[in-house]
Order: C-alpha cells, then sequence, then structure tokens
C-alpha cells in the first residue's frame, strides 16, 4: 500500500503484590480502506520463588482494501484470535518449563513480529545445572544437561514438526565453553514429513583479556530445500573478537558449509565476515 498510514501502540501494566502482574496492549495501524486492530491481555503469577505461571490472549480484527481482495485472492475481513499459557520453575539446580500456544489461520499483528499463523505448538523443556561449591576452588563453574521436547500442528491437525533436541554444556577458566548438542526431528517441507537429525561441537575461550575465539562443527542429515530430499551437511565455523580498545571491538567470522547427496555435492558455502563495531554494542 501506497498510502500514509496511521498506527497506534499503546500498553498498560499492573503489579500485583510485588511479585505477579496483569497487563493489556492494543494496536490499531489504518490506511484509507485497510484497518488492522490488535487486542491482548497478559498476566504472570508468581507461585512461589520459583515457580510461574504466564498466560496471554490477542484477538485481531482486519479489514482489507478492494484493491488487495482483487489482487491476492484475500477475504475482505478476517477475525482471529491467539493465546499463550505456560509454566516455568527455575531454581539453584532445576529449570523445567511446559507451554502451548495457538494462532487461528485469520490472526494478523501488523504492527507485530508473528511471521507465521495457523498453527499450535507444545514445548516440554528441562535443564538441570551443577555449580561447585562457593568455597572450593576449581577448574569449572558450571556444567548444565538440557533437553526440550516440542511438536506443531497446523489448525488442521497436521503434523508440521516434531523434534526432541539435547545439550550438555561446561563453562570454565579462561571464560571458556564447551558444548554439544543435538536433535531429532520430523520436518515437513513440500507436502513431505522428513527426518532430520544434526550433530553440534562448539567451544568459546579468551586466551588473552582482548582476544575471544571461537571454533564450532556440526553434521547431521538435513533438507535439502531446493530438491525436497535429505542430504548430508556439515558446518564448520571459526570466529574472533578483538577488543581494540574500550571504544571499539573487531570481529571475524568464517564458515565452511557443505550439502551433500546420492554421491554428489548439492553445495558448497564459504563465507568470511568482518565487522567492526563500538564496544556499546553487544556481540
Amino acid at each position: 500500500m501506497q498510502e500514509e498510514s496511521n498506527n497506534l501502540a499503546a500498553r498498560y501494566r499492573r503489579d500485583l503484590g510485588g511479585s505477579s502482574t496483569i497487563g493489556g496492549l492494543i494496536t490499531k495501524r489504518t490506511s484509507g480502506e485497510y484497518s488492522n486492530t490488535v487486542a491482548s491481555i497478559d498476566s504472570s503469577y508468581r507461585i512461589s520463588d520459583v515457580n510461574t505461571l504466564s498466560f496471554q490472549y490477542a484477538s485481531t480484527s482486519t479489514d482489507y482494501p478492494e484493491q488487495i481482495i482483487e489482487d491476492f485472492g484475500q477475504k475482505e475481513s478476517l477475525n482471529g484470535d491467539a493465546y499463550t499459557v505456560g509454566f516455568q520453575h527455575n531454581d539453584e539446580h532445576w529449570y523445567y518449563a511446559v507451554n502451548h500456544t495457538d494462532y487461528d489461520e485469520d490472526f494478523r499483528a501488523d504492527l507485530g513480529f508473528i511471521g507465521q499463523v495457523g498453527y499450535n505448538k507444545s514445548v516440554a523443556a528441562a535443564e538441570y545445572t551443577w555449580r561447585p561449591k562457593s568455597e572450593s576452588k576449581t577448574w569449572w563453574n558450571r556444567f548444565a544437561v538440557y533437553s526440550d521436547w516440542d511438536i506443531t500442528h497446523d489448525q488442521h491437525n497436521r503434523l508440521i514438526e516434531k523434534e526432541l533436541e539435547g545439550s550438555i554444556s561446561l563453562n570454565a577458566g579462561l571464560q571458556s565453553s564447551i558444548r554439544l548438542e543435538g536433535y531429532k526431528r520430523q520436518n515437513l517441507w513440500n507436502e513431505i514429513l522428513f527426518d532430520e537429525n544434526n550433530t553440534d561441537l562448539s567451544m568459546i575461550f579468551q586466551p588473552l583479556s582482548k582476544v575471544t575465539l571461537g571454533i564450532g562443527h556440526s553434521i547431521g542429515d538435513n533438507i535439502d530445500y531446493s530438491n525436497s530430499k535429505i542430504a548430508e551437511s556439515s558446518n564448520t565455523f571459526f570466529n574472533s573478537i578483538f577488543k581494540l580498545s574500550e571504544h571499539l571491538r573487531i570481529i571475524l567470522l568464517q564458515s565452511h558449509s557443505k550439502l551433500e547427496r546420492d554421491g554428489g555435492t548439492v553445495f558448497i558455502a564459504v563465507s568470511y565476515t568482518h565487522l567492526t563495531l563500538p564496544t556499546i554494542c553487544s556481540v
């Protein structure tokens, strides 16, 4: 649409008892005969110091001009709903959470950043963390085991994705960390349900106070989207960050990706990136 638009976004939140909240959000965008309105209510209820319930519900109403209706076969008006509900536990050692999200096919939030609608997704995640006793001096400071499972369907109950992933990570001296992670998933592409898997090993460390280095490698079976087939994938990356001064960082990134199928190479991609950023940026 080439016409000027009028935009409104308003948010209100109220604390309840110092540990829980309730709030609301309204957005509206208009341009000629087009309009999109979103009204939402959300709440976070802290059951205890380590347990929290959260909920959000949103409703949208959208009207399209005649030109959009004719050019794209769009409905004249759309009305949709969405909601998300979740529970989270977080203590010294355990983190676990469950969440369910549902978006109608006609849900539109044109002032937001919602790239996909018409689906529902359930997620369950858990992590256990070990830390050395505070009085002890050890070479490591954190070790964690994490896993999550998620499943996504469209509004006609067709499976879009089902994934199980997990990781182990270790943090130690020299601001270093090493992480081994992997996943197995079913992923719908071009009306075909593919079985994918991937394993990734990465490490970051700081040999000098102003130098941070990272390296990683992953292998797996992933979708060749151009041919709608499964292919063997591999990716290796290197990165380095040099803090030249209090106000300047140089970041060097390099990656090498390869996809192979049926004894041949689908593609090889090598990229190099150089960034110079002020240190106020978070990298």
